[in-house]
């Protein structure tokens, strides 16, 4: 049995002139609570934004990273390692590479994160390869 335009519109409007209030006032609650479940169910469903460095590098930053690695013949893990060093103390990665100074302030406030933690310094692999890398730059 298929119902038209017109049909339904009038069954429609059969249903809601014998209901009683009650049952009208119910729908006209639940139907915005479902439209905004829906929503946020769509809104919490989208993608979040790419926690990758390297997304908010420009592409002159990456391209004088890549110069700096291959004059200090640093590999490429080295390379993503200092980015994410840089990116933890927010800093930017070419500053990192380049200036002694800020590589040193660096390795120092991790020294005081990993002493917060309480854990030992000296035991710490980041911090050992950190210093590795710094003989690398920095000869």
């Amino acid at each position: 049995m298929k119902l038209s335009g017109r049909e339904f519109l009038q069954t429609l409007n059969d249903f809601f002139n014998k209901t009683d209030p009650q049952t009208e006032t119910f729908l006209l609650l639940i139907l915005p609570a479902l439209i905004f479940t829906l929503v946020l169910a769509l809104y919490k469903g989208k993608p979040v934004k790419n926690a990758d460095p390297y997304s908010s590098l420009s592409k002159k930053d990456i391209e004088t990273i890549e110069h700096i690695r291959l004059q200090k013949g640093l590999e490429e893990f080295d390379r993503d390692f200092i980015i994410n060093i840089a990116f933890d103390f927010s800093l930017k990665p070419t500053r990192l590479l380049l200036d002694q100074n800020t590589f040193t302030a660096v390795e120092e406030m991790m020294i005081d994160k990993i002493k917060k933690n309480g854990e030992n310094p000296s035991q710490n692999k980041s911090l050992t390869y950190l210093r590795t890398v710094r003989k690398k730059l920095f000869p």
